[in-house]
Protein backbone atom coordinates (compact mmCIF):
# COMPACT_ATOMS: atom_id res chain seq x y z
CA UNK A 1 0.00 0.00 0.00
CA UNK A 2 2.77 2.64 1.13
CA UNK A 3 4.46 1.91 -1.96
CA UNK A 4 1.68 2.64 -4.20
CA UNK A 5 1.03 5.56 -2.36
CA UNK A 6 4.29 6.70 -2.76
CA UNK A 7 4.83 5.80 -6.25
CA UNK A 8 1.38 8.39 -6.54
CA UNK A 9 3.29 10.74 -4.94
CA UNK A 10 6.74 10.43 -7.48
CA UNK A 11 4.28 10.68 -10.46
CA UNK A 12 2.44 14.18 -9.08
CA UNK A 13 6.05 15.10 -8.24
CA UNK A 14 7.33 14.08 -11.54
CA UNK A 15 4.02 15.85 -14.08
CA UNK A 16 3.59 18.69 -11.81
CA UNK A 17 6.01 20.93 -12.92
CA UNK A 18 5.45 19.99 -16.31
CA UNK A 19 1.57 21.10 -15.77
CA UNK A 20 2.58 24.19 -13.95
CA UNK A 21 5.16 24.90 -17.06
CA UNK A 22 2.14 24.28 -19.40
CA UNK A 23 0.27 26.80 -17.87
CA UNK A 24 2.81 29.15 -17.60
CA UNK A 25 3.11 28.95 -20.76
CA UNK A 26 -0.84 29.14 -21.69
CA UNK A 27 -0.37 32.51 -19.51
CA UNK A 28 2.09 33.69 -21.59
CA UNK A 29 0.98 33.06 -24.81
CA UNK A 30 -2.45 35.07 -23.39
CA UNK A 31 0.35 37.91 -23.66
CA UNK A 32 1.10 39.14 -27.08
CA UNK A 33 3.92 40.72 -27.60
CA UNK A 34 3.83 44.06 -28.94
CA UNK A 35 6.99 45.69 -30.19
CA UNK A 36 6.29 49.64 -30.95
CA UNK A 37 9.32 51.44 -33.02
CA UNK A 38 9.61 54.85 -33.03
CA UNK A 39 11.61 56.23 -36.31
CA UNK A 40 13.84 59.68 -35.22
CA UNK A 41 16.82 60.70 -36.97
CA UNK A 42 16.90 63.94 -34.56
CA UNK A 43 16.83 62.01 -30.90
CA UNK A 44 19.41 59.70 -29.12
CA UNK A 45 17.89 58.85 -26.34
CA UNK A 46 14.25 58.46 -25.04
CA UNK A 47 11.33 56.82 -23.55
CA UNK A 48 8.11 55.65 -23.73
CA UNK A 49 5.54 56.73 -21.17
CA UNK A 50 2.47 54.11 -21.12
CA UNK A 51 -0.49 53.01 -19.57
CA UNK A 52 -2.87 50.28 -20.20
CA UNK A 53 -7.06 50.86 -20.53
CA UNK A 54 -7.12 54.62 -20.36
CA UNK A 55 -3.94 54.90 -19.03
CA UNK A 56 -4.01 52.89 -15.76
CA UNK A 57 -0.37 51.41 -13.86
CA UNK A 58 -0.34 47.72 -15.27
CA UNK A 59 1.16 45.03 -12.73
CA UNK A 60 4.26 44.90 -12.11
CA UNK A 61 5.35 42.06 -13.54
CA UNK A 62 4.23 43.75 -16.95
CA UNK A 63 6.89 46.44 -16.62
CA UNK A 64 9.71 45.44 -18.69
CA UNK A 65 13.68 45.80 -17.14
CA UNK A 66 14.30 49.99 -16.37
CA UNK A 67 10.92 50.65 -15.82
CA UNK A 68 9.84 53.09 -13.60
CA UNK A 69 6.85 54.93 -12.28
CA UNK A 70 6.43 58.61 -12.03
CA UNK A 71 3.45 60.73 -11.72
CA UNK A 72 1.04 57.99 -12.15
CA UNK A 73 2.47 57.06 -15.59
CA UNK A 74 5.14 54.23 -17.15
CA UNK A 75 8.45 55.47 -17.95
CA UNK A 76 10.41 53.03 -19.78
CA UNK A 77 13.42 53.06 -21.52
CA UNK A 78 13.61 52.57 -25.33
CA UNK A 79 16.72 50.79 -26.73
CA UNK A 80 18.51 52.93 -29.81
CA UNK A 81 18.67 50.41 -33.26
CA UNK A 82 19.94 50.89 -36.52
CA UNK A 83 16.19 52.24 -37.47
CA UNK A 84 15.43 54.18 -34.75
CA UNK A 85 14.15 53.09 -30.98
CA UNK A 86 12.63 50.41 -29.86
CA UNK A 87 10.54 48.56 -27.21
CA UNK A 88 8.65 45.51 -26.17
CA UNK A 89 5.32 45.39 -24.18
CA UNK A 90 3.71 41.70 -22.80
CA UNK A 91 0.07 42.69 -21.57
CA UNK A 92 -3.00 40.73 -21.89
CA UNK A 93 -5.09 40.07 -25.13
CA UNK A 94 -7.49 42.64 -25.26
CA UNK A 95 -5.26 45.09 -23.84
CA UNK A 96 -5.69 48.92 -24.81
CA UNK A 97 -1.63 50.49 -24.70
CA UNK A 98 -1.92 53.93 -24.38
CA UNK A 99 1.70 55.71 -24.76
CA UNK A 100 3.74 58.90 -25.66
CA UNK A 101 7.46 59.32 -26.11
CA UNK A 102 9.73 61.68 -23.71
CA UNK A 103 12.47 62.47 -25.79
CA UNK A 104 15.80 63.07 -23.27
CA UNK A 105 18.47 63.24 -25.77
CA UNK A 106 18.61 65.09 -29.10
CA UNK A 107 21.42 65.36 -31.68
CA UNK A 108 25.29 65.32 -30.21
CA UNK A 109 23.73 63.82 -27.36
CA UNK A 110 22.83 67.12 -26.06
CA UNK A 111 19.72 67.34 -23.47
CA UNK A 112 15.90 68.35 -24.53
CA UNK A 113 13.19 67.90 -23.19
CA UNK A 114 10.16 67.03 -26.17
CA UNK A 115 7.53 65.06 -25.99
CA UNK A 116 5.59 62.93 -28.91
CA UNK A 117 1.92 63.18 -27.69
CA UNK A 118 0.85 62.56 -31.30
CA UNK A 119 -0.23 66.11 -31.62
CA UNK A 120 -0.86 65.49 -35.81
CA UNK A 121 -3.82 63.43 -34.57
CA UNK A 122 -4.66 65.50 -32.00
CA UNK A 123 -4.59 62.65 -29.35
CA UNK A 124 -2.52 59.95 -27.64
CA UNK A 125 -1.36 56.94 -29.52
CA UNK A 126 -2.86 53.63 -28.90
CA UNK A 127 -2.65 50.13 -29.55
CA UNK A 128 -4.96 46.97 -29.06
CA UNK A 129 -3.07 43.80 -28.01
CA UNK A 130 -4.13 40.95 -29.74
CA UNK A 131 -1.55 39.47 -32.03
CA UNK A 132 2.57 39.48 -31.44
CA UNK A 133 2.14 42.95 -33.68
CA UNK A 134 4.72 45.48 -34.83
CA UNK A 135 3.58 49.22 -34.28
CA UNK A 136 5.81 52.01 -36.79
CA UNK A 137 5.93 55.44 -35.19
CA UNK A 138 7.39 58.24 -37.57
CA UNK A 139 8.82 61.34 -35.51
CA UNK A 140 6.69 64.47 -36.22
CA UNK A 141 8.72 66.16 -33.91
CA UNK A 142 12.00 68.33 -34.09
CA UNK A 143 14.20 67.57 -31.63
CA UNK A 144 15.89 70.70 -31.20
CA UNK A 145 18.43 71.80 -28.39
CA UNK A 146 17.97 74.62 -26.15
CA UNK A 147 21.44 74.94 -26.43
CA UNK A 148 23.05 75.99 -29.69
CA UNK A 149 25.32 73.82 -31.21
CA UNK A 150 28.60 76.21 -31.74
CA UNK A 151 31.92 75.24 -33.74
CA UNK A 152 33.80 74.92 -30.34
CA UNK A 153 31.44 71.60 -29.96
CA UNK A 154 33.69 70.41 -33.16
CA UNK A 155 36.97 71.55 -31.75
CA UNK A 156 39.10 68.74 -31.32
CA UNK A 157 37.91 66.62 -34.95
CA UNK A 158 38.61 70.17 -36.52
CA UNK A 159 41.71 70.15 -35.21
CA UNK A 160 43.00 66.81 -35.72
CA UNK A 161 41.24 66.39 -39.17
CA UNK A 162 42.69 69.76 -40.17
CA UNK A 163 46.32 68.60 -39.00
CA UNK A 164 46.01 65.27 -40.66
CA UNK A 165 45.04 66.85 -43.95
CA UNK A 166 48.02 69.36 -44.14
CA UNK A 167 50.56 67.05 -43.08
CA UNK A 168 49.15 64.29 -45.82
CA UNK A 169 48.95 67.08 -48.67
CA UNK A 170 52.29 67.95 -47.98
CA UNK A 171 53.50 64.78 -47.92
CA UNK A 172 52.11 63.99 -51.17
CA UNK A 173 53.76 67.18 -52.43
CA UNK A 174 56.86 66.27 -51.36
CA UNK A 175 56.80 62.79 -52.33
CA UNK A 176 55.37 63.78 -55.75
CA UNK A 177 56.97 67.03 -56.83
CA UNK A 178 60.35 66.60 -54.35
CA UNK A 179 61.63 69.10 -51.61
CA UNK A 180 61.18 72.30 -53.57
CA UNK A 181 60.03 74.94 -51.15
CA UNK A 182 56.75 76.18 -50.24
CA UNK A 183 56.12 79.07 -52.13
CA UNK A 184 53.68 81.19 -49.74
CA UNK A 185 54.07 84.88 -50.38
CA UNK A 186 52.00 87.40 -48.60
CA UNK A 187 48.80 87.51 -51.28
CA UNK A 188 48.42 83.45 -50.85
CA UNK A 189 48.53 84.19 -46.71
CA UNK A 190 46.01 86.76 -47.42
CA UNK A 191 43.78 85.24 -49.33
CA UNK A 192 44.09 81.75 -47.79
CA UNK A 193 43.42 83.23 -43.80
CA UNK A 194 40.32 85.02 -45.79
CA UNK A 195 38.38 82.20 -46.80
CA UNK A 196 39.10 80.03 -43.78
CA UNK A 197 38.56 83.21 -41.35
CA UNK A 198 34.86 83.82 -43.48
CA UNK A 199 34.06 79.98 -43.43
CA UNK A 200 34.18 79.49 -39.42
CA UNK A 201 32.26 83.23 -38.95
CA UNK A 202 29.26 82.29 -41.46
CA UNK A 203 29.60 78.40 -39.25
CA UNK A 204 29.26 80.43 -35.97
CA UNK A 205 26.74 83.38 -37.81
CA UNK A 206 24.68 79.91 -38.05
CA UNK A 207 24.65 79.49 -34.14
CA UNK A 208 23.98 82.85 -33.73
CA UNK A 209 20.48 82.90 -36.30
CA UNK A 210 19.43 79.69 -34.49
CA UNK A 211 20.34 77.44 -37.61
CA UNK A 212 23.41 75.66 -36.11
CA UNK A 213 21.06 72.43 -35.73
CA UNK A 214 19.34 72.64 -38.79
CA UNK A 215 22.65 72.78 -40.32
CA UNK A 216 24.09 69.67 -38.75
CA UNK A 217 20.90 67.78 -39.22
CA UNK A 218 20.32 68.52 -43.03
CA UNK A 219 23.04 70.38 -44.09
CA UNK A 220 22.37 70.70 -47.83
CA UNK A 221 18.57 72.38 -46.84
CA UNK A 222 20.17 74.54 -44.60
CA UNK A 223 24.06 75.60 -46.51
CA UNK A 224 21.80 78.35 -48.22
CA UNK A 225 20.66 79.85 -46.02
CA UNK A 226 23.45 79.79 -43.57
CA UNK A 227 25.38 81.03 -46.23
CA UNK A 228 23.57 84.50 -46.47
CA UNK A 229 22.95 84.93 -42.70
CA UNK A 230 26.82 85.22 -42.87
CA UNK A 231 26.67 88.44 -45.38
CA UNK A 232 27.98 91.32 -43.20
CA UNK A 233 30.27 88.76 -41.74
CA UNK A 234 31.86 88.30 -45.08
CA UNK A 235 31.36 91.54 -46.11
CA UNK A 236 33.51 92.61 -43.19
CA UNK A 237 36.38 90.20 -44.38
CA UNK A 238 36.50 91.19 -48.15
CA UNK A 239 36.77 94.66 -46.62
CA UNK A 240 39.65 93.99 -44.60
CA UNK A 241 41.19 91.73 -47.68
CA UNK A 242 40.61 94.13 -50.18
CA UNK A 243 42.85 96.82 -47.84
CA UNK A 244 45.71 94.76 -47.08
CA UNK A 245 45.99 93.55 -50.91
CA UNK A 246 46.26 96.95 -52.06
CA UNK A 247 48.39 97.86 -49.35
CA UNK A 248 50.71 94.74 -50.30
CA UNK A 249 50.54 96.07 -53.83
CA UNK A 250 51.88 99.23 -52.86
CA UNK A 251 54.68 97.89 -50.73
CA UNK A 252 55.65 94.74 -52.84
CA UNK A 253 59.32 96.23 -53.52
CA UNK A 254 59.71 96.28 -49.58
CA UNK A 255 59.67 92.93 -48.35
CA UNK A 256 59.96 93.79 -44.90
CA UNK A 257 56.89 96.12 -45.07
CA UNK A 258 54.58 93.68 -46.85
CA UNK A 259 55.41 90.56 -44.40
CA UNK A 260 54.69 92.66 -41.38
CA UNK A 261 51.36 94.04 -43.23
CA UNK A 262 51.03 89.68 -43.71
CA UNK A 263 51.52 89.36 -39.97
CA UNK A 264 49.19 92.42 -39.30
CA UNK A 265 46.41 90.79 -41.00
CA UNK A 266 46.81 87.31 -39.47
CA UNK A 267 46.37 88.84 -35.93
CA UNK A 268 43.21 91.44 -37.32
CA UNK A 269 41.99 87.79 -38.83
CA UNK A 270 42.39 85.74 -35.25
CA UNK A 271 41.08 88.49 -33.30
CA UNK A 272 38.02 88.88 -35.45
CA UNK A 273 37.26 84.98 -35.77
CA UNK A 274 37.72 85.19 -31.70
CA UNK A 275 35.52 87.90 -31.80
CA UNK A 276 32.89 85.77 -33.47
CA UNK A 277 32.72 83.13 -31.87
CA UNK A 278 32.45 84.73 -28.16
CA UNK A 279 29.36 86.47 -30.14
CA UNK A 280 27.59 83.51 -30.03
CA UNK A 281 27.23 83.46 -26.30
CA UNK A 282 27.02 87.73 -26.18
CA UNK A 283 23.83 87.86 -28.37
CA UNK A 284 21.86 84.82 -26.46
CA UNK A 285 22.90 86.57 -22.89
CA UNK A 286 22.32 90.55 -24.12
CA UNK A 287 20.49 90.09 -27.67
CA UNK A 288 22.90 91.98 -29.68
CA UNK A 289 26.40 91.88 -29.88
CA UNK A 290 28.57 94.00 -27.43
CA UNK A 291 28.94 97.43 -27.92
CA UNK A 292 30.87 100.34 -26.52
CA UNK A 293 27.92 101.21 -24.64
CA UNK A 294 27.70 97.79 -22.76
CA UNK A 295 31.87 98.25 -21.55
CA UNK A 296 30.78 101.82 -20.66
CA UNK A 297 27.67 100.61 -18.41
CA UNK A 298 29.86 97.66 -17.10
CA UNK A 299 32.45 100.06 -15.60
CA UNK A 300 35.04 99.05 -18.48
CA UNK A 301 34.20 95.31 -17.10
CA UNK A 302 35.76 95.98 -13.99
CA UNK A 303 32.47 95.90 -11.85
CA UNK A 304 31.60 92.77 -10.22
CA UNK A 305 28.76 91.47 -11.87
CA UNK A 306 30.56 91.86 -15.42
CA UNK A 307 33.47 89.85 -13.87
CA UNK A 308 30.75 87.62 -12.33
CA UNK A 309 29.37 87.34 -16.10
CA UNK A 310 32.95 86.80 -17.57
CA UNK A 311 33.52 83.97 -15.42
CA UNK A 312 30.68 82.31 -15.61
CA UNK A 313 31.24 81.98 -19.47
CA UNK A 314 34.89 81.83 -20.18
CA UNK A 315 35.58 78.73 -18.26
CA UNK A 316 38.92 77.07 -18.81
CA UNK A 317 37.62 74.34 -21.28
CA UNK A 318 36.05 77.32 -23.33
CA UNK A 319 39.26 78.89 -23.77
CA UNK A 320 41.27 75.91 -24.84
CA UNK A 321 38.47 75.07 -27.34
CA UNK A 322 39.04 78.58 -28.72
CA UNK A 323 42.64 78.42 -29.24
CA UNK A 324 41.94 74.68 -31.04
CA UNK A 325 39.83 76.50 -33.67
CA UNK A 326 42.54 79.04 -34.19
CA UNK A 327 45.37 75.80 -34.73
CA UNK A 328 42.53 74.39 -36.83
CA UNK A 329 42.29 77.48 -39.14
CA UNK A 330 46.22 78.02 -39.41
CA UNK A 331 46.29 74.23 -40.66
CA UNK A 332 43.21 74.91 -42.95
CA UNK A 333 44.87 77.92 -44.37
CA UNK A 334 48.27 76.20 -44.89
CA UNK A 335 46.31 73.34 -46.75
CA UNK A 336 44.75 75.99 -48.90
CA UNK A 337 48.30 77.14 -49.88
CA UNK A 338 49.51 73.62 -50.62
CA UNK A 339 46.98 73.31 -53.04
CA UNK A 340 46.95 76.13 -54.92
CA UNK A 341 50.98 76.30 -54.95
CA UNK A 342 50.43 72.96 -56.64
CA UNK A 343 47.73 74.23 -59.15
CA UNK A 344 49.72 77.07 -59.42
CA UNK A 345 53.15 76.09 -60.00
CA UNK A 346 52.12 72.68 -61.36
CA UNK A 347 48.62 73.28 -63.63
CA UNK A 348 49.28 77.35 -64.41
CA UNK A 349 45.58 77.54 -63.38
CA UNK A 350 46.45 81.17 -61.76
CA UNK A 351 44.07 83.07 -64.07
CA UNK A 352 40.99 80.68 -63.28
CA UNK A 353 41.70 80.92 -59.70
CA UNK A 354 42.07 84.43 -59.20
CA UNK A 355 39.00 84.54 -61.92
CA UNK A 356 36.86 82.27 -59.99
CA UNK A 357 37.38 84.26 -56.27
CA UNK A 358 37.16 87.46 -58.01
CA UNK A 359 33.08 86.33 -59.56
CA UNK A 360 32.41 84.59 -56.65
CA UNK A 361 32.51 87.07 -54.50
CA UNK A 362 30.80 89.85 -56.58
CA UNK A 363 27.93 87.43 -57.02
CA UNK A 364 27.88 87.23 -53.07
CA UNK A 365 28.09 90.82 -52.26
CA UNK A 366 25.10 91.54 -55.84
CA UNK A 367 22.87 88.55 -54.46
CA UNK A 368 23.33 89.24 -50.61
CA UNK A 369 21.17 92.01 -49.38
CA UNK A 370 18.22 90.63 -51.27
CA UNK A 371 18.50 87.02 -50.05
CA UNK A 372 18.92 88.77 -46.75
CA UNK A 373 15.55 90.94 -47.07
CA UNK A 374 13.93 87.28 -47.52
CA UNK A 375 15.45 85.80 -44.50
CA UNK A 376 13.41 87.52 -41.30
CA UNK A 377 16.22 87.89 -39.39
CA UNK A 378 16.97 91.18 -36.88
CA UNK A 379 19.74 92.79 -37.46
CA UNK A 380 21.46 91.84 -33.95
CA UNK A 381 21.41 89.12 -35.02
CA UNK A 382 23.31 89.22 -38.39
CA UNK A 383 25.83 91.99 -37.44
CA UNK A 384 29.85 91.70 -37.72
CA UNK A 385 30.93 91.84 -33.88
CA UNK A 386 33.93 94.06 -34.83
CA UNK A 387 31.70 95.93 -37.14
CA UNK A 388 28.76 96.45 -34.35
CA UNK A 389 31.68 97.81 -31.62
CA UNK A 390 33.14 100.09 -33.73
CA UNK A 391 30.02 101.52 -35.04
CA UNK A 392 28.44 101.80 -31.15
CA UNK A 393 31.36 104.23 -30.61
CA UNK A 394 30.47 106.98 -33.38
CA UNK A 395 28.16 109.14 -31.08
CA UNK A 396 24.86 109.42 -32.36
CA UNK A 397 22.49 112.08 -33.26
CA UNK A 398 22.32 115.08 -30.99
CA UNK A 399 19.11 115.73 -30.14
CA UNK A 400 16.75 112.87 -29.15
CA UNK A 401 13.59 112.11 -30.59
CA UNK A 402 11.60 112.89 -27.49
CA UNK A 403 13.22 116.31 -26.68
CA UNK A 404 12.68 117.06 -30.69
CA UNK A 405 8.88 115.56 -30.99
CA UNK A 406 5.96 117.72 -30.82
CA UNK A 407 3.95 118.29 -27.33
CA UNK A 408 -0.21 118.77 -27.54
CA UNK A 409 -1.00 122.41 -25.55
CA UNK A 410 -2.75 120.29 -23.38
CA UNK A 411 0.48 118.48 -22.00
CA UNK A 412 2.22 121.82 -22.01
CA UNK A 413 2.92 123.66 -18.44
CA UNK A 414 5.34 126.24 -16.97
CA UNK A 415 7.24 124.69 -14.34
CA UNK A 416 8.79 128.05 -13.20
CA UNK A 417 5.50 129.33 -12.38
CA UNK A 418 4.03 126.07 -10.89
CA UNK A 419 7.32 125.86 -8.50
CA UNK A 420 6.39 130.06 -7.42
CA UNK A 421 3.00 128.93 -6.72
CA UNK A 422 4.26 125.51 -4.50
CA UNK A 423 6.81 127.98 -2.40
CA UNK A 424 5.06 130.49 -1.61
CA UNK A 425 2.13 127.32 0.01
CA UNK A 426 2.51 127.42 3.65
CA UNK A 427 2.64 123.99 4.33
CA UNK A 428 2.91 123.15 8.03
CA UNK A 429 3.64 120.16 10.24
CA UNK A 430 5.76 118.31 8.08
CA UNK A 431 8.66 117.21 10.02
CA UNK A 432 10.27 114.32 7.73
CA UNK A 433 10.71 113.75 3.67
CA UNK A 434 11.38 110.18 2.94
CA UNK A 435 12.40 109.32 -0.28
CA UNK A 436 12.36 105.90 -0.88
CA UNK A 437 13.50 103.56 -3.34
CA UNK A 438 13.36 100.17 -4.07
CA UNK A 439 16.01 98.71 -6.32
CA UNK A 440 14.93 96.66 -8.99
CA UNK A 441 12.13 95.37 -7.43
CA UNK A 442 9.29 93.51 -9.71
CA UNK A 443 5.77 95.17 -9.35
CA UNK A 444 4.58 91.51 -8.71
CA UNK A 445 6.07 91.80 -5.08
CA UNK A 446 4.98 95.00 -4.37
CA UNK A 447 1.47 95.65 -3.14
CA UNK A 448 -0.85 97.12 -4.27
CA UNK A 449 0.26 95.92 -7.65
CA UNK A 450 -0.18 92.23 -6.63
CA UNK A 451 -2.26 90.40 -4.04
CA UNK A 452 -0.31 87.38 -4.09
CA UNK A 453 2.59 88.21 -1.94
CA UNK A 454 1.80 90.36 1.14
CA UNK A 455 5.14 91.41 1.72
CA UNK A 456 4.62 95.49 1.83
CA UNK A 457 2.20 95.91 4.17
CA UNK A 458 3.59 99.40 5.21
CA UNK A 459 3.08 100.77 1.38
CA UNK A 460 -0.64 99.22 1.24
CA UNK A 461 -1.58 100.90 4.38
CA UNK A 462 -0.72 104.48 3.17
CA UNK A 463 -2.72 103.52 -0.31
CA UNK A 464 -5.81 105.98 0.37
CA UNK A 465 -3.40 108.63 0.41
CA UNK A 466 -1.00 107.83 -2.34
CA UNK A 467 -0.61 108.31 -6.06
CA UNK A 468 -0.10 105.10 -7.85
CA UNK A 469 0.98 104.81 -11.26
CA UNK A 470 -0.38 101.80 -13.88
CA UNK A 471 1.93 102.67 -16.54
CA UNK A 472 5.45 103.78 -15.76
CA UNK A 473 8.11 103.80 -18.72
CA UNK A 474 11.76 104.01 -17.85
CA UNK A 475 13.84 106.48 -20.02
CA UNK A 476 17.37 105.47 -18.41
CA UNK A 477 17.60 102.22 -17.03
CA UNK A 478 20.26 103.00 -14.77
CA UNK A 479 20.02 103.91 -11.08
CA UNK A 480 22.49 106.82 -10.92
CA UNK A 481 20.25 108.72 -13.84
CA UNK A 482 17.23 107.41 -12.91
CA UNK A 483 18.18 109.41 -9.25
CA UNK A 484 19.15 112.39 -10.68
CA UNK A 485 15.45 112.52 -12.47
CA UNK A 486 13.95 111.69 -9.50
CA UNK A 487 15.42 114.10 -6.91
CA UNK A 488 16.20 117.30 -9.71
CA UNK A 489 12.46 116.48 -10.97
CA UNK A 490 14.33 116.37 -14.70
CA UNK A 491 14.33 114.45 -17.84
CA UNK A 492 16.98 111.46 -17.61
CA UNK A 493 20.08 111.91 -19.72
CA UNK A 494 18.88 109.37 -22.76
CA UNK A 495 22.86 108.16 -23.13
CA UNK A 496 24.41 105.33 -22.20
CA UNK A 497 27.14 108.01 -20.41
CA UNK A 498 26.35 108.31 -16.22
CA UNK A 499 25.66 111.93 -15.51
CA UNK A 500 26.68 111.51 -12.21
CA UNK A 501 30.41 110.63 -14.04
CA UNK A 502 30.99 112.74 -16.69
CA UNK A 503 28.95 115.76 -15.67
CA UNK A 504 29.61 115.61 -11.37
CA UNK A 505 29.61 119.40 -10.98
CA UNK A 506 25.96 119.86 -12.66
CA UNK A 507 24.42 122.79 -11.01
CA UNK A 508 20.70 121.46 -10.58
CA UNK A 509 18.77 122.10 -7.89
CA UNK A 510 17.42 118.96 -6.17
CA UNK A 511 14.98 118.10 -3.40
CA UNK A 512 17.59 117.82 -1.05
CA UNK A 513 19.41 120.82 -2.15
CA UNK A 514 16.21 122.84 -1.25
CA UNK A 515 14.87 120.87 1.55
CA UNK A 516 18.74 121.79 3.14
CA UNK A 517 18.17 125.69 2.83
CA UNK A 518 14.37 125.78 4.56
CA UNK A 519 16.71 123.60 7.76
CA UNK A 520 16.04 120.36 7.28
CA UNK A 521 18.59 117.71 7.48
CA UNK A 522 19.32 115.99 4.99
CA UNK A 523 20.87 112.20 4.12
CA UNK A 524 21.41 109.25 2.20
CA UNK A 525 21.46 105.95 2.96
CA UNK A 526 22.18 102.81 1.01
Amino acid sequence: MMKKIFGILILIGTFAPIVMAADSLHTESLKPTQEIRYISTEASQMYIVWGVNNWNIPPDDFLPKGSFIKDNLVFTPMEETSYGFSVQLKVPSGTIIDYVFSITQGPAGKPVDVWDTNSAGKKDYHSLAVNNNIVIINSTVNVRPKEPLTILDFSIPLLSTSATLFFLLLTFRTYRFGNSPLFAGPVKIIIATSIVVSSILIVSRSSVTGQCWGLYLHPLDYYPKVLWSGFYDVIYVLTLLSIFLLLVRLFRKRSKITNALCLTYVFVSLFSLVAGIMNVQVVQSLGKPFTYPWLYYSDFLKSADAQNAVSANMSFDYLIRIVMVCFAAFFLAMTIIVVTDLLLQRLKMRNTLASSLVCSSAIYIMFGPSALNQSYFDYDKLANPIVAFAGSMVPSEKDPELFTMNIADSLKFDPYLKREAMIKKEVGGIKNVIVYVMESTPAEYVQPYSTVYKITPELERHLSESIVFDNVYAHAPATNNSMVSILGSVYPWLSYNSITKEHPDVELPTISAELKKRGYRTAFFN
